[in-house]
């Protein structure tokens, strides 16, 4: 008989699932454990994935989404432990969470629930305590606040923790009742703790329980299904119908025992108050005010873009899974022709995905060819290729089967030469840069053509699933000799390498004397993911280029490159 019981309930994100899951086998607790899976009507790919994991969890399958409630209600009438700890699918636990989280309850008979500290994945609090503000709604105590911070480790009694890493005695769970499905997304854990305190039960905040949590995202997706977040008004005025005058405002006295608010009496008034800038900003005087402002405004922008941040992994794991479960695991398989590539959507999916995201205003992609981005209503694009789309097929009769975009502009897309500084907010180059005979310039010439804030989007192949597969990385110290030189050193010998090393059918009966000739536009260079970040994050040390990495991710055959340049 297990001691403790993990329940999960799910919604789609089958990646968290699988991430977490995951997590939760490779560090073991040392109290003997079952893990439950109560997938809630999801749509995705989260079946599958738990098909994968086989005996080794439990999984309750609801035919339609009924909520987070609901789900772990069911969850806990399939359980046998006597603990159950309610875990959302989007955290990702440290070693040891498990066990101290059980180790506190034993010593703390009178907590019925115990609550984990839960980080964002830059380390600051995301959780550490629910208090009751003077308005009378909970809060989260502490949240930004760093994760060192005294304040937030010391393991201690609050009135409420957050239901996304619970630990619930079950006996005092079932004497409740279970979660209110009254509630729909909002307030169920908070409502729980108040019921059981109202039986004289205790909450408590673990500190030595940690977990990152990548907040909202097990919920985030489910906005068209309006039965899984409910009416949020509704669910204010539920709380505060049923708790509004009975919860006692507590969020002051922490700040006072933690030393963050402190006043000294004065006779007469006014008192000498001090508040930590960590925990508020002080309305006084319009200076100050202007400063605190904008300080916490920056503050605001932060949280704002790391949610935004974590909202892009989410979707790209997601992504990536579903073209996981349709690729064969056998790397010598994954090869793939560009007609194969062609007839996977999710492929393309992808590419737009991040184009969407990423891509706005007004730029250029090079060398579209038959397969250009879509990149949405917010950009407009101009397309450069250095022959017409005739020239084009003429050159390389294997494209004569496909629509081809017509240049806008002709231009070789390692200089554009007829395209001013500063003048783009977004360059393409997809299966670009490796047809490049000098890479380092043609990423000058690209970040030169780009305003501050703009964007580099490149897709690259990854050359241990292609045709490129046997041929060896381009080494750093010859990138840049062909920089530093000119490539013309080096070109015949790119040529003879393609025809003895690749497995382009195109080229197969090809010379290299011949494709010289005729100036066939080869792969020169080659890259697997690795020495790509490798590759770029040494020209910018050396050359001093400005842009940061806003992305670097694989799909399937590709890798996918945001650079953004300095603002």
């Amino acid at each position: 008989m297990p001691i403790c019981s993990i329940i999960v309930p799910v919604y789609n994100h089958a990646s968290l699932t699988r991430q977490c899951l995951q997590l939760l086998f490779r560090r073991p607790s040392i109290v003997t454990s079952e893990i439950i899976v109560v997938d809630d009507g999801s749509r995705d790919m989260t079946l599958h994935v738990l098909a994968a994991f086989g005996n080794r969890i439990r999984v309750i399958t609801q035919p339609s989404n009924a909520g987070f409630a609901t789900a772990c209600n069911d969850g806990a009438q399939a359980a046998l432990g006597e603990y159950l700890v309610f875990l959302n699918n989007d955290t990702l636990p440290d070693p040891g969470w498990l066990d101290t989280l059980i180790a506190y309850a034993r010593s703390h008979p009178k907590a019925a629930v115990v609550g984990s500290k839960l980080l964002y994945p830059n380390n600051t609090v995301q959780h550490a305590g629910i208090v009751i503000s003077q308005n009378g709604f909970p809060n989260h105590v502490y949240g930004g606040f760093p994760s060192d911070h005294p304040a937030v480790n010391v393991s201690r009694r609050f009135q409420a923790v957050t239901g996304a890493c619970m630990m619930v005695k079950r006996s005092a769970f079932e004497e409740v009742g279970g979660f209110d499905t009254a509630y729909h997304q909002h307030y169920e854990d908070i409502d729980l703790c108040l019921r059981l305190g109202e039986r004289g039960y205790e909450t408590h905040y673990c500190h030595e329980s940690v977990l990152y949590h990548l907040q909202g995202q097990s919920r985030d997706g489910a906005s068209d299904r309006p039965d899984r977040f409910g009416d949020t008004a509704a669910a204010h005025r539920l709380f505060q119908q049923r708790w509004g005058q009975r919860v006692k405002p507590d969020e002051v006295a922490y700040y006072l025992e933690d030393g963050l608010l402190t006043f000294t009496p004065a006779y007469p008034y006014p008192l000498r108050l001090f508040v930590s800038p960590l925990l508020a900003e002080i309305d006084n005087d319009v200076r100050e005010r202007s400063s605190d402002a904008m300080l916490a405004e920056r503050s605001r922008q932060v949280y704002a873009l790391m949610q935004e941040k974590t909202h892009l992994e989410s979707r790209l794991r997601d992504l990536e899974l579903h073209l996981l479960t349709r690729r064969p695991s056998d790397e010598s398989a994954q090869l793939r022709s560009w007609p194969q590539l062609r007839t996977d959507t999710s492929f393309f999916d992808v590419r737009n995905l991040i184009a969407g995201l990423f891509l706005q205003g007004d730029g250029l992609e090079i060398g579209a060819l038959h397969s250009p981005i879509s990149v949405g209503e917010a950009a407009r694009v101009r397309y450069v290729d250095r022959l017409s789309a005739a020239d084009l097929r003429c050159q390389y009769p294997e494209l004569a089967a496909y629509t081809l975009i017509e240049p806008d502009i002709l231009d070789d897309g390692e200089r554009l030469a007829t395209i001013a500084d500063a003048s783009q907010d977004f360059v393409i180059g997809n299966h670009f840069l490796e047809h490049c005979q000098d890479p380092i310039g043609a990423l000058k010439t690209m970040l030169r053509v780009l305003k501050p804030g703009g964007v580099i989007y490149a897709a690259i192949p990854d050359k241990r699933f292609t045709f490129d597969h046997c041929r060896p990385v381009t080494e750093i110290e010859h990138l840049v000799r062909d920089h530093e030189e000119g490539p013309a050193w080096s070109r015949r010998a790119h040529f003879e390498e393609w025809v003895t090393l690749g497995e382009d059918v195109s080229t197969r009966d090809m010379t290299a004397e011949h494709l010289l000739e005729i100036d066939y536009s080869i792969h020169y260079h080659v890259w697997t993911q690795f020495e790509l970040a490798e590759f770029f994050a040494f020209a910018k040390r050396r050359y001093a280029l400005p842009f940061s990495m806003d992305l670097l991710y694989m799909n399937m055959v590709e890798v996918i490159c945001i650079l953004r340049k300095d603002a």
